[in-house]
């Protein structure tokens, strides 16, 4: 998952997808599912027009629900994997949210934080958090005792074994989470873009639904794609650019 998909590779998945839709059109009634090619048309034309602005909506609304959950969450789940103590106080509540479906604290966001962009933002960043705590905490656990003793013996202080065994070691939670919860957030912002916005993805593809609008929709969902593309995209190029040791040589776009 770290090495960046190359172009070889995204044109044959692009391939079959277009001949599995290719397939579902011949079965079903052309005006419920429309045919590929000209439904990909109507996206590039529809895109620098309206799908643009609604795509960089969700996808701003995303990075910020990031952001605030690796900033929560990281510190979190390191203290939650150093500390048996505060282990034994935490996890049984994160145990008893984590499972809980998130959209469902959708209306509870609503009554504290409004009905704008905080409250969407705060519930992406809930389906991160809990990933995110839960994977650091298993990753330092993992930390044998004598790495933070080398660090002690030459003089390290608290800050340096964050700095040089903690984090680097957090890492590949925190990417392994967000690779999980991407598919997720990106359905729970979908949601709750239905819900008093005239700006994101979910409130495109659901007003094209609402008027019958089905080339429309399939062009929202396409774009819907290209959000969750440029989400592992961006995933996988910062974690080669923060763990260069776990890549198996360079990416290659060209291959």
């Amino acid at each position: 998952m770290g090495r960046l998909f190359p172009v070889r590779t995204i044109g044959l998945g692009v391939f079959g997808l277009l001949v599995i839709w290719q397939g579902v059109h011949a079965v079903f009634p052309p005006r419920l599912i429309p045919p590929p090619i000209p439904t990909l048309l109507l996206c590039i034309q529809l895109f620098p027009q309206q799908l643009l602005f609604h795509l960089l909506a969700s996808l701003a609304r995303t990075l910020i629900a990031v952001i605030v959950s690796v900033l929560l969450s990281l510190p979190l789940g390191i203290l939650l994997g150093r500390s048996q103590s505060i282990d034994r106080i935490l996890s049984p509540i994160v145990y008893t949210l984590y499972p809980v479906p998130k959209i469902a604290f959708l209306p509870v966001f609503m009554i504290l934080l409004g009905i704008g962009n905080m409250a969407k933002v705060t519930l992406v960043a809930a389906v991160i958090f809990f990933q995110i705590v839960i994977l650091v905490r298993d990753e330092v656990r993992d930390i044998s005792q004598e790495q933070i003793e080398v660090v002690k013996v030459h003089g390290g202080t608290r800050w340096a074994i964050v700095r040089f065994i903690l984090l680097p070691a957090s890492l590949g939670g925190v990417f392994s989470a967000l690779r999980l919860a991407s598919g997720t957030s990106l359905a729970v912002l979908f949601f709750a873009e239905t819900f008093f916005t005239r700006w994101g993805l979910g409130y495109f593809i659901m007003d094209a639904w609402s008027r019958m609008d089905y080339p429309r929709m399939y062009a929202g969902i396409i774009t819907l794609g290209v959000a969750g593309w440029i989400l592992f995209m961006g995933i996988d190029s910062l974690e080669h650019l923060l763990r260069p040791y776990k890549q198996v040589g360079e990416p290659n776009w060209l291959a």
